[in-house]
């Protein structure tokens, strides 16, 4: 596509639609001849408009800027204010939670391995007590030095309990003979 001509490239950027008229003014205002730039224009109604841009109305609409500028909103300000610090001390909260959870997870795996070590140190001691402990030992003790003697045969009471799971301790038990 060759674009070599002026009208080609402005048509190629700017498409070819209905363009809005530029009609020269027939007489030129004061204004216009202080600055040359009155133009006018057609609405799509088909009525004629015509703008004078001049340097006073310029700067007076630059001054109604510079003032809609400077007109402080209260309303939007507290509103971001309040938003800005909702938003730091959510994000506060969250890390602080953070922090503590991973703190928490730490003195869990500690006390974790805290409890491996006892029991480990639990089962060496069962097993000392259990090779400690002689039978033989505790019997000749309780006939020779404390003067104790085997229950006879009509001196054990045997009793009979219903119930499998357990023996209830705190009842009184009877004589099942």
């Amino acid at each position: 596509m060759s674009l070599g001509s002026t009208s080609d490239r402005y048509n190629y950027i700017y498409g070819n639609t209905v363009r809005k008229l530029e009609i020269p003014s027939a007489q030129p205002g004061p204004a216009a001849e202080s600055r040359g730039t009155e133009r006018a224009g057609i609405y799509p109604a088909g009525q004629i408009y015509t703008t004078s841009s001049t340097r006073s109305d310029r700067q007076a609409r630059r001054q109604r800027k510079a003032e809609r500028a400077l007109d402080f909103d209260w309303k939007y300000t507290v509103i971001l204010t309040v938003a800005a610090f909702i938003f730091m001390a959510s994000a506060i909260f969250y890390i602080k939670g953070t922090i503590t959870l991973h703190n928490l997870n730490g003195q869990i795996t500690e006390l974790k391995e805290e409890k491996t070590r006892l029991l480990g140190k639990q089962t060496a001691l069962k097993s000392e007590i259990d090779k400690a402990t002689n039978l033989d030992e505790i019997r000749d003790y309780a006939v020779k030095k404390l003067k104790m003697v085997y229950p006879s045969g009509d001196r054990i009471i045997y009793f009979k309990d219903n119930n499998d799971d357990y023996i209830r301790q705190y009842e009184s038990v009877h004589a099942g003979r």
